[in-house]
């Protein structure tokens, strides 16, 4: 995100240096805390009426995508699953019920298989991945409590209210065969966010595919959202249409070690993104 914030640093500069006249309103929104739902960040500028206010014709959304369109995403939920057990000395084992283990069958058992999703021509499979686990108090004492977190994936065809469903259908019949299972299954307050896809015929779409070209040299390759639309959701369901468009590699390089940009994709995106702003606030050929 940092390689983003320069190329469109460098764009500002570039229409400022070459005094380029723009007679419409380039508006630049810095977000924060997008790893948790936006709530102190872009959800918060929706909530106080800031997002419809901007308004707009179109956003460029710069996540990592080498300097491509993404204009269809899948959606993403956070659930957090809790096993509530009975604590007792592990001398005695079978005094007590242990959540841990119980949360070890939910793990087994919860499946992206199980949401009856076939995999997207696009977009690809839906998937279901465990990401954190907490549980116990001690090591001699048997688990009273455990809680995890995992992230389902959604493609066309999926809602989190009907992947919810689906899942607590799945906990209800565990407990059936089981009676000592007390397990709760809740999405993370703001983890949700639905299947997006923007429109081939968009203007922002059409714009950005001869503008990658005509900076470039080379045509625009549509990549899958295969992460969720962020928060241009929230923009999209705002009035603003807009498109994931950044110099960041694509997913392959995020939340790794030394995360890197190339710089020739810092002043390649720094060129569509001036050229962009030129093209639409003052409604230039280019």
């Amino acid at each position: 995100m940092k390689g983003a914030l320069a190329s469109v640093l460098g764009a500002f500069k570039a229409i400022r240096d070459q005094r380029v006249k723009i007679p419409g309103t380039l508006t630049w929104v810095l977000l924060s805390d997008g790893e948790h739902g936006d709530q102190n960040g872009a959800a918060e500028l929706a909530g106080r009426g800031i997002l419809k206010n901007i308004g707009g014709d179109m956003v460029l959304y710069t996540e990592s995508t080498s300097n491509n369109i993404i204009r269809s995403f899948k959606g993403r939920i956070f659930f957090e699953v809790k096993v509530r057990g009975r604590s007792v000395h592990v001398s005695v084992p079978e005094k007590g019920i242990n959540a841990i283990e119980k949360m070890a069958r939910i793990v087994e058992t919860f499946k992206a298989e199980l949401l009856g999703a076939a995999p997207h021509p696009f977009l690809g499979p839906c998937t279901l991945t465990f990401s954190t686990i907490q549980g116990g108090s001690a090591v001699n004492v048997v688990g009273g409590r455990c809680s995890g977190t995992f992230d389902v994936r959604m493609v066309p065809g999926q809602t989190s209210a009907g992947v919810l469903e689906t899942l607590r259908g799945v906990i209800a019949e565990m407990k059936k065969e089981d009676p000592e299972l007390d397990a709760s299954l809740d999405i993370i307050p703001h983890g949700a966010r639905e299947v997006t896809e923007v429109g081939e015929n968009e203007p922002v779409v059409r714009l950005m595919e001869k503008v990658v070209p005509a900076v470039r040299g080379r045509p625009n390759k549509f990549l899958p959202g295969i992460e969720s639309p962020g928060a241009l959701r929230l923009f999209i369901d705002n009035g603003t249409p807009g498109i994931f468009f950044g110099p960041g590699e694509f997913i392959s390089e995020a939340h790794l070690p030394n995360e890197r940009v190339p710089v020739q994709n810092l002043i390649d995106a720094a060129g569509m993104f001036a050229t962009a702003a030129r093209a639409v606030c003052g409604h230039e050929p280019f």
